[in-house]
């Protein structure tokens, strides 16, 4: 009896079991899905960059001397203008007020020169004087009586003291017109006066020279001169001093000093001309910034002389670029003009901005990474939208995208697996799975492009290595 009862119970365990193992069986597979919705798929990846000047100036000395000054320092900002350096101009002041006394002295002697000229025309009035009051006398006297013999003598010896005067007069006249030859010759061979300029100094010396001998050849006949009658004496007398007074007042007006005053003026202006490009000089011993930015580099900070071309500082411009270095495999995915994201380490938080890609380089460089890996790397530059943010010499991690496309499908990594050769997800259909073959396209990071075997709205398995997933299984989406 109780061997029946106990085989009766095993019985009914064993049915219980099946029963449960059957229903159990019935009940569908619970399985986590994802249902494909067309979106924006995108490609990204992330270097780290460095925040460098759109451009750099280097400051340079054109010429050498003592450093008397460094006004500023590294990290500076500076205007176009600000002084970097001032080296010692003494020497350079030294010609400069050289030059001054120079051109003070020549002004000097052209106003001697004007003086010169006075006293010529006051001595040649007086001859003129002389020579009018000794004609009056000749007149009176011819008015009046005859001439005795003692008295044409006597005459005779005034006209050769007269005669003499004025050949006296004539010796330094043709001095003269002798130095302003030889200073216009210097002239004209300079170029700085005109042949018409010569030819008139050459005129006015053989005037003179002629003058001369006119004198003395007078003086000649005044000398040799016979005891005539009254009238022929009295006549030949007033021949001659009217001829002397017409030679001296043709000479009255004339400058003696012409030539002098042209060469001296030439001189004041090669002197000015001078002085002119030693203060253009001046300046070069102030060095100035020539553009706007930072002082990255001051070569002089510690100097005490330099020479000409050396360099003073570095300026770097305030239009930030960012420089970053992408890897060979990926330089192809990226063009001038994309859009990146910037990203700025803080310790309050990240600083996002915005950038586009300024420049590709045309080669790539061997660069070792973090890891002690040796990689071929591509130089791309990347300007800010907003570069107020940021600093010179930053670090900010740029972001490229590499691939973007949209209303496209995706399938996570996870859900797809192979079989036959083929690509295949657990499509979820009338709530029993089925295997689905698709036809990737291009990998993302954690997912694939899907081009074919997949439409929008359809729900397939997230994780394709899940328990209990087969053909025709029920399925329970969670």
């Amino acid at each position: 009896m109780k061997k029946a009862v106990k085989y009766i119970a095993i019985v009914i365990v064993v049915v219980i079991v099946i029963a449960i193992a059957a229903y159990s069986k019935l009940q569908p597979v619970p399985v986590a899905t994802i249902t494909m919705t067309p979106h924006t798929a995108e490609l990204n990846f992330t270097e780290q960059g460095t925040v460098t000047a759109d451009a750099e100036t280097d400051i340079s000395s054109t010429v050498s001397g003592k450093v008397t000054g460094v006004p500023v320092s590294e990290g500076q900002a500076v205007r176009k203008g600000d002084v970097i350096c001032t080296l010692d101009a003494t020497e350079l002041n030294y010609q400069i007020s050289a030059n001054d006394y120079v051109i003070q002295g020549f002004q000097a002697q052209i106003a001697n020169l004007g003086l010169a000229d006075q006293k010529a025309a006051a001595d040649i009035q007086n001859s003129i004087k002389q020579l009018e009051g000794q004609l009056e006398t000749v007149k009176s006297q011819a008015e009046t009586s005859a001439v005795s013999t003692e008295q044409q003598l006597a005459l005779q010896s005034q006209q050769l003291a007269l005669q003499n005067t004025l050949i006296a007069q004539s010796e330094a006249d043709v001095a003269r017109s002798q130095e302003n030859l030889n200073t216009a010759k210097q002239l004209y061979d300079s170029d700085i006066i005109s042949q018409q300029d010569y030819n008139d100094a050459v005129a006015n010396f053989d005037a003179k020279t002629n003058a001369l001998e006119q004198n003395r050849r007078q003086l000649d006949v005044i000398a040799s001169g016979q005891v005539t009658d009254s009238t022929a004496y009295y006549n030949s007398q007033r021949d001659a001093l009217n001829a002397q007074i017409s030679s001296l007042r043709a000479e009255l007006n004339k400058s003696y000093s012409g030539e002098m005053k042209k060469y001296y003026e030439s001189q004041i202006q090669q002197t000015s001309n001078n002085t002119d490009m030693l203060r253009s000089q001046l300046d070069d011993y102030t060095i100035k910034s020539t553009a706007d930015g930072v002082i990255t580099e001051l070569y002089v900070k510690n100097t005490n002389a330099v020479t000409a071309q050396t360099p003073i500082a570095k300026i770097a411009s305030y239009g930030q670029s960012v420089e970053v270095y992408v890897l060979t495999d990926d330089i192809d995915a990226i063009k001038p003009g994309d859009a990146v994201s910037l990203t700025l380490k803080r310790v309050g938080g990240d600083v996002s901005l915005t950038g586009r890609v300024t420049a590709i380089g045309d080669h790539a460089v061997s660069q070792v990474s973090a890891l002690g890996v040796d990689e071929r790397r591509v130089k791309v530059n990347v300007a800010p939208d907003d570069p107020s943010g940021i600093k010179l010499g930053y670090d900010v991690n740029v972001t490229f995208t590499a691939y973007r496309a949209d209303n496209v499908i995706t399938a996570p990594k996870t859900a797809i697996f192979k079989a036959k050769d083929k690509n295949w997800v657990w499509l979820v259909k009338n709530g029993a799975l089925t295997m689905a073959e698709i036809t990737e396209g291009v990998e993302l990071s954690t997912e694939y492009v899907i081009t074919a075997g997949l439409a929008a709205g359809d729900a397939i398995v997230s994780d394709c290595s899940a328990d209990g997933l087969a053909e025709g299984v029920k399925v329970k989406q969670v």
